[in-house]
């Protein structure tokens, strides 16, 4: 007589020797949890020719390739925006150019990614804003958007959420990040997104 072994599963498990923070958010009520399908691999993005912004975005997307085991996550950068899966540009002009500073980190920029629903559908493409600060030295702005480039690219990949529960300083999705990667926490939390059922689904290319 054979051995029948069932088993159920609600949802990805995080490993317990690591943490993960909230990567769903909510839009109309509902929460809503995004993730790019392994069909669209890798995403395409568009980073506006501005210096320093390619290096800034193929620097951020290699990041977060990085933190997972199995490629569920690949991307490439696009010379034709019409294609592009995620847009990212400057708003008004780009910033002075210098070596970022290493002193504290200090707010002097700011970026925004904008999710568009239609229901359970995500347009495309995704637009990301990146804002600098003239009242900081150029070194200060640059070390900024070091941090914060791969922060809103995060926010591309599905971690709509910032870390506030339990908010740790070495995530880079901390509301003000203040490391240049991914940590341990945004490592878990992105593997246990790429491999959890997703509510919305990107506009069919």
């Amino acid at each position: 007589m054979g051995l029948v072994v069932t088993a159920a599963c609600d949802g990805a498990v995080a490993p317990a020797r690591v943490s993960l923070y909230s990567y769903a958010d909510t839009f109309a009520g509902q929460p809503v949890v995004f993730r790019w399908p392994a069909s669209y691999l890798p995403i395409r993005y568009y980073a506006y020719p501005d210096d320093p912004l390619p290096r800034l975005v193929r620097r951020g997307l290699a990041q977060w390739e990085h933190q997972f085991l199995y490629g569920e996550f690949r991307a490439v950068l696009v010379a034709d925006s019409t294609q592009a899966d995620v847009i990212v540009a400057f708003e008004g002009l780009a910033p002075p150019p210098a070596e970022p500073d290493t002193a504290i980190p200090v707010p002097a920029c700011e970026g925004v990614t904008t999710p568009i629903l239609a229901g359970t559908t995500l347009e495309r493409p995704l637009r990301v804003t990146l804002r600098w600060f003239s009242g900081y030295a150029p070194g200060q702005v640059a070390a900024c958007l070091e941090r914060v480039t791969p922060h809103e690219l995060g926010h591309t990949l599905g971690l709509f959420n910032q870390s506030h529960a339990g908010a740790d300083v070495t995530d880079l999705m901390h509301p003000f990040p203040q490391v240049y990667q991914p940590g341990p926490r945004d490592r878990t939390t992105v593997e246990v997104l790429y491999h959890s059922l997703p509510t919305v689904t990107p506009v069919p290319r």
